[in-house]
């Protein structure tokens, strides 16, 4: 076991067997509106896929056209994290629901590495000396850029959103 973990109401726990991959800093609109109440940006900690274990079974939605979140199925329905369709190997845990590393030392990949989306920033991006991105890294589309080219191959596809 590399960390535990759990939401606000204990219902869904959550551990790791694998170190985490990478830590980062999203400013997107999405993660700004997806806890209550809202949040100028999340800290998601990424982890291969088949390393993260989730009990019960969390609530998964899809928020955006590229990314699902999942939630806790009880009381609290806390977001918990979340994954991209285009990248199913990774899983994103939302940091702050980390609530142990095992040695109690953060391992390396555990501290934010970078911003991404500063874009869509709902107030100014700390000088902290992470790089900062408009998308996930430089030349990447924005969330806006994504969505609008998602609204076109549905319009094109006769498909509705």
């Amino acid at each position: 076991m590399i960390f535990t973990g759990r939401c606000t109401c204990g219902h869904t726990s959550i551990n790791g067997t694998a170190p985490p991959l990478t830590t980062t800093i999203c400013h997107c609109l999405a993660c700004q509106t997806s806890l209550t109440p809202r949040a100028p940006f999340l800290v998601f900690t990424s982890f291969p896929s088949p390393s993260v274990h989730i009990s019960p079974a969390p609530l998964t939605r899809a928020t955006s056209p590229v990314a699902s979140r999942f939630f806790c199925p009880g009381p609290c329905g806390e977001l918990l994290g979340m994954s991209y369709s285009a990248d199913p190997a990774r899983v994103h845990v939302l940091k702050s629901k980390i609530l142990h590393w095992v040695g109690g030392l953060e391992p390396e990949g555990a501290r934010p590495c970078k911003h991404i989306f500063v874009g869509e920033a709902h107030e100014a991006v700390a000088e902290d000396g992470l790089p900062k991105f408009d998308g996930f890294r430089d030349g990447q589309p924005t969330t806006t850029e994504m969505r609008l080219r998602y609204e076109e191959l549905a319009r094109e596809g006769g498909r509705e959103l």
